[in-house]
């Protein structure tokens, strides 16, 4: 566990970014403003009670074609402008970065989606997209590689008929993992599966905590009796237990971490064989920092200095000294997709398939 300093950022820093921004302060406020002015353009709208596959279609090639144009040309609003809730955080992320480092922003390719879309008649709707999408270079996600080619399960929403539809989570299936085949209504659309369901193996709903309690604890979790090992499960555990030796705590020093929920929405559809495809977003926060900051106490001595991967010091308030000597917080804003299976399945696991996200917040002391 985190200590109880620490914990109060993560969680202050969370619910800011829960509000639609990635860092507190005057950045995370002009992002929050192009959101909002975006959601009152004239991006993809339709009044239909459920979307149809022509709009689905639509709805995603606006996406493509927009958020194109802007990471081409830079353009942070308008790219903002088709992605919301944890998406938003991830695009927002990476401008800043992109700005900080003076590297170029990543440009993606997409092949032909297959849309799942549920017949629903309330707010927010939503639809999901599996697509294969081509990056123009490969990435590395808390110890998870991702190929630069790979199928990606998008989420695309709307909290009501007055606003566009923007895309609100992407994760992209790890090496080895595949979209599992799900059910379909005869009019062809895919059937919802509730979030408190009691026919699958653990309530859709509390997937994010069994894995978060496999990543926190490692195997040893009790939790590992219902979730699958894999990238996504211990090997994240792994990866932060023992990271590489550059970003590894100083001597003397405390290294703890914590995978917790988040305000954004779940969604789930129901697989052909009765269990569910959950898709929702974790905060990964994670500590560094001299034992007397740890327990509250002082005087808090400097220790030796933390290393700050190059991911989060573009997201260190101006003016932070670094490397910091005293206490470095991180903050990932992650995206998850896991596969339930029915409750009457025999030994089967939850199995944690894609992942996608960003650095999200961090300080420095």
């Amino acid at each position: 566990m985190l200590s109880g300093a620490a914990l109060a950022a993560l969680t202050l820093a969370g619910s800011a970014c829960a509000a639609g921004g990635t860092a507190s302060g005057p950045r995370a406020a002009a992002d929050k403003v192009a959101r909002d002015t975006a959601a009152r353009g004239t991006a993809a709208r339709d009044t239909s009670a459920t979307v149809t596959r022509a709009q689905a279609r639509q709805i995603f090639d606006h996406y493509v074609a927009t958020m194109t144009t802007a990471l081409a040309a830079g353009d942070r609003q308008a790219a903002l402008s088709v992605a919301s809730g944890v998406q938003g955080d991830m695009v927002s992320a990476q401008f800043t970065e992109a700005g900080h480092h003076h590297t170029k922003l990543p440009a993606y390719r997409y092949g032909a989606p297959r849309f799942y879309r549920p017949d629903t008649t309330s707010y927010p709707q939503w639809f999901l997209a599996s697509v294969p999408r081509t990056a123009s270079a490969p990435t590395t996600l808390t110890g998870v590689p991702l190929a630069a080619r790979g199928q990606v399960l998008m989420v695309f929403a709307r909290d009501s008929a007055q606003v566009p539809w923007t895309l609100a989570s992407s994760a992209q299936l790890a090496a080895g993992q595949a979209l599992p085949e799900l059910a379909l209504t005869s009019d062809g659309h895919a059937e919802v599966a509730p979030l408190d369901a009691t026919t699958t193996l653990a309530r859709p709903d509390v997937t994010g905590p069994l894995q978060a309690t496999v990543v926190d604890d490692g195997p040893a979790s009790a939790a590992s009796r219902a979730v699958a090992s894999g990238p996504l499960t211990t090997g994240i555990y792994s990866y932060l237990a023992k990271p590489v030796p550059r970003y590894a705590a100083p001597r003397g020093d405390v290294r703890q971490w914590d995978l917790l929920g988040t305000n954004y929405g779940q969604f789930a559809l129901r697989t052909s064989d009765g269990g569910a495809l959950v898709l929702y977003a974790m905060y990964l926060n994670t500590a560094v920092e001299v034992p007397a900051e740890l327990n509250e106490s002082s005087p808090v001595n400097p220790g030796p200095p933390i290393n700050v991967p190059p991911d989060f010091a573009a997201l260190l308030a101006p003016g932070t000294a670094t490397p910091p000597r005293v206490q470095l917080i991180t903050q990932f804003a992650l995206t998850f997709a896991a596969v339930d299976p029915p409750a009457t399945a025999s030994s089967a696991k939850v199995n944690v398939v894609a992942i996608g996200g960003a650095p999200n917040w961090a300080s420095a002391g």
